[in-house]
């Protein structure tokens, strides 16, 4: 058995070096830039938008960029470190940690956008189709992730779930990310709030963003290979707008979604019917 290749060995010296002098600068409570300037090879570091905690791209000479967070506690950051390196190693496109050090998490620099940001600009250019596939596309790396802890709808879960939590690669590929609150629950909230988040993208509760919910459900339990009870999913979605109009202070949210409550409703009865006759073909 070989051992990792000497670029790649480097690559994770160093982000276990930065991780564990950007968590002594936490500890310290010194500029957490200047620590990360003092890794050998440093070339520039650039602070990324998040609302997550404080996150970083560091580039180092002689390797590729690394992503570096620094969470509120050091909890998340085990957390995240954990869940990601589950699903990395069962084969679910997610970047797994080079090192977590206290509340600090390195791991290698995607370059790639979140899948808002990519809904946004396939709604703006017209193209209704790509925007679907998107949401389906979705759907279906969740299924993945739900079905490797899955009993009766209850397991695995990501919790606080929005579509920025997947990132679109320039060949498309289609990674998850952000785990931190991951853990173990009912999928059907995970799904839920899916659904809201393409339903509520401007502008929201359109024919448009009804077909592309639409999309991600099918995609999900097709995918999953079985569907749950109709009672289990309105539920999911209930919660997951309760969950959205809290925590958006839009208290309208569930007057708003009323109508594509009772759409979902008649849409997944149709699902069972055709599961149904499916299973007698």
């Amino acid at each position: 058995m070989t051992g990792p290749r000497p670029a790649e060995a480097r690559r994770k010296a160093l982000a276990g070096s930065a991780a564990k002098d950007c968590a002594a600068a936490v500890r310290e409570d010194i500029d957490v830039e200047a620590a990360l300037g003092r890794i050998p090879g440093f070339i520039r570091l650039d602070k990324l938008e998040s609302s997550k905690g404080r996150c970083y791209r560091l580039d180092l000479s002689g390797v590729g960029p690394l992503f570096v967070k620094v969470f509120e506690d050091e909890g998340k950051a085990a957390n995240e470190a954990s869940v990601s390196s589950r699903l990395a190693g069962s084969g679910i496109s997610c970047p797994a940690p080079f090192a977590v050090e206290g509340p600090v998490l390195v791991r290698a620099y995607l370059d790639a956008s979140t899948a808002t940001e990519e809904l946004e600009a396939a709604l703006k250019w017209g193209d209704v189709s790509s925007a679907a596939r998107l949401c389906a596309k979705v759907a279906g790396l969740l299924a993945d992730v739900h079905a490797l802890d899955s009993e009766s709808g209850r397991g695995i879960v990501v919790n606080d779930l929005n579509l920025r939590n997947f990132l679109v690669a320039p060949n498309c590929g289609l990674s998850i990310i952000d785990l931190a609150e991951a853990g173990f629950g009912e999928q059907a909230k995970d799904l839920g709030a899916l659904a809201v988040h393409i339903l509520t993208h401007k502008p929201e509760f359109t024919d448009v963003s009804t077909m592309m919910a639409d999309d991600a459900l099918y995609s999900y339990f097709e995918r999953a290979g079985t569907l749950w009870d109709a009672s289990n999913i309105l539920w999911g979605f209930g919660e997951a707008l309760k969950d959205a109009s809290a925590r958006r202070k839009r208290p309208e949210l569930p007057e708003l979604a009323a109508g594509y409550m009772s759409h979902l409703r008649t849409r997944t009865e149709a699902m069972r019917r055709r599961a149904h006759h499916g299973a007698q073909d």
